[in-house]
């Protein structure tokens, strides 16, 4: 499969209806002149991979940014030469960084804590509190484009783990901004403890490093690369002991609630 469509989609109002969709996947019940055909499509074959293998597969992720397609596609031996970020991380972080910096906002980077706020060794990343930017504070910009870009389609993911391994309507901790510097790590730990009553943990990945920075579920013999756009949900017990490994070059964000 060298060769990949993308449809064509002149009409930029049209876009606005995929919401209004059915979810069900009745393909069946198109009409003739609904059917998509070649014409329909750009051609994309001659997009060049700076893969050097001639015979690698070529594939455009049109969902990269929400959960990780690009890095399981890569690891699958497929080159992936164009995406979409849906999460409009950069955007965010950006501004976040910006308003942070001008010191008008709530918003800081403070020395994250383990257990009753501990700092230490330990885990040396930076925290902010995203309280400020949910309801009841008044909606900025900033605001705007963290409930519609990163909160939203991160809601979407939790419904569908919740639903399918049928855990119940839970609490949820305010969000928390991780920034990793180099150098930065979390060693191993487990999120339910004694000073809490957490189920499950969600992990999002808003900005990865150059270098380092995987997170690694010890027990599991799992490592998971940093993709912005992943968004990792797991029960909080000890089995899932879990470690963020230093970033080695760049910056490392991350987004992270529980839900108890």
């Amino acid at each position: 499969v060298k060769e990949l469509y993308l449809k064509k989609n002149d009409d930029s109002d049209d876009s606005d209806d995929s919401d209004d969709l059915d979810d069900s996947d009745d393909s069946d019940s198109l009409d003739d002149e609904d059917r998509l055909n070649e014409d329909d499509f750009m051609d994309y074959s001659d997009i060049e991979s700076d893969d050097e293998e001639d015979n690698k597969i070529n594939a455009i992720d049109l969902f990269c940014g929400c959960g990780g397609m690009s890095y399981g596609l890569t690891n699958a031996g497929i080159n992936i030469v164009a995406g979409i970020d849906s999460f409009e991380a950069k955007t965010f972080l950006q501004a976040l960084n910006k308003d942070i910096e001008e010191g008008w906002s709530e918003l800081s980077w403070q020395n994250s804590g383990t257990g009753s706020n501990i700092v230490s060794n330990y885990r040396t990343s930076l925290s902010c509190s995203a309280i400020p930017l949910m309801r009841p504070y008044p909606e900025t910009q900033l605001s705007r484009i963290f409930n519609e870009k990163i909160v939203n389609p991160i809601r979407e993911v939790v419904e569908d783990y919740r639903r399918q391994y049928m855990i119940p309507n839970a609490f949820q901790d305010p969000y928390q901004i991780l920034k990793y510097l180099p150098g930065a790590e979390y060693h191993a730990h487990a999120d339910h403890g004694s000073q809490n009553q957490r189920v499950y943990s969600m992990v999002a990945t808003l900005g990865e490093p150059e270098e380092g920075g995987e997170l690694e579920f010890p027990f599991f013999d799992t490592k998971v690369e940093c993709s912005v756009g992943n968004v990792i949900l797991f029960p909080s017990n000890f089995p899932y002991t879990h470690m963020a490994h230093p970033v080695e070059k760049g910056i490392k964000y991350s987004l992270v609630s529980w839900y108890s």
